[in-house]
């Protein structure tokens, strides 16, 4: 599997403890205002306000709101999302701003690339190990193809 920012992104909420993902049990407001999910009934009333929700699938894929009302099976988002919540769209939960943290995840990358990069220099091919550079031999056909 390739990595990718959202796999990034999954891995840090899921290290840090910030993530919930399930599946819509059926369709949303038509407005695309709300999703509907059975499991969110393990969660008080009113208890994810303010948190956001981001769309992995579906016609508004990968798109954030904000938690507006929280009330058993329904999560209403301000703004709505650009389509209906169909059944069966995943989503994700996350308490602190997806934007953030991949605004983190950039930084790291940024502040670390020169760390965690290295050269490696295969000697065995030939040479001394002390070069970077190697004659071509005559024998082989140089210029373009």
């Amino acid at each position: 599997m390739a990595t990718t920012g959202e796999n990034l992104l999954t891995g840090f909420s899921y290290f840090i403890g910030d993530q919930f993902d399930s599946t819509t049990t059926s369709n949303g407001a038509a407005g695309g205002t709300s999703l509907i999910d059975t499991t969110l009934a393990q969660f008080g009333d009113g208890t994810l306000g303010g948190r956001y929700v981001r769309l992995t699938s579906g016609t508004a894929d990968n798109q954030i709101r904000r938690v507006d009302i929280h009330s058993t099976t329904t999560l209403d988002v301000l703004p709505a999302f650009s389509a209906q919540v169909a059944s069966s769209v995943t989503y994700e939960i996350h308490r602190f701003a997806p934007e953030d943290k991949w605004r983190a995840l950039d930084a790291a990358r940024l502040e670390k690339a020169d760390k965690v990069y290295q050269i490696v220099r295969d000697d065995t091919l030939t040479g001394t190990g002390s070069t970077n550079e190697f004659l071509i031999p005559t024998a082989l056909r140089q210029g373009p193809f």
